[in-house]
């Protein structure tokens, strides 16, 4: 066991892992590479038209550009809101509109979110030493995030 951190009962061992295509650089992401490197992941679950997600945005960018070379991090979409699946363009465009630096991944399963426990949006995990350290859903400020991030650098 890794601890005492579940999911809806589900140990952490479980957590699904991922192999996931950047949308603007077409670049690999695998979780195996970051979830286990020293590192805190931060993984942002979303979906393009979700008004939280869209306010989180810029918070997120200001925590890539304070914490980038300390943290990995990465946005996942390609889910369902009223009945719209983001597909790569969509994110493709949020990931523009927005002006963000951090890799954002679309999960061509559509599954990876409710693999996690996750049913709304904006949702984040904080994964370090192969642990889950940190779930929640909703929007968070600069400093609910950073609050939780600076426990674990």
């Amino acid at each position: 066991s890794k601890g005492g951190f579940y999911i809806d009962d589900e140990p952490v061992s479980s957590l699904a892992m991922w192999d996931l295509e950047e949308v603007e650089t077409g670049m690999l992401y695998k979780s195996n590479d970051y979830y286990d490197d020293g590192l805190v992941t931060i993984v942002e679950f979303f979906h393009s038209e979700c008004g939280h997600c869209q306010n989180q945005a810029p918070t997120l960018q200001d925590i890539y550009e304070e914490y980038g070379s300390q943290i990995n991090m990465f946005a996942i979409g390609g889910y369902v809101l009223s009945g719209n699946t983001d597909n790569q363009n969509d994110i493709a465009n949020f990931k523009a509109d927005y002006e963000l630096e951090y890799p954002h991944l679309y999960d061509d399963s559509g599954e990876l979110m409710s693999d996690y426990g996750f049913s709304n949006y904006p949702s984040m995990v904080m994964i370090k030493d192969g642990n889950l350290i940190f779930e929640h859903t909703g929007r968070m400020t600069y400093d609910q995030i950073t609050t939780e991030l600076e426990k674990h650098l």
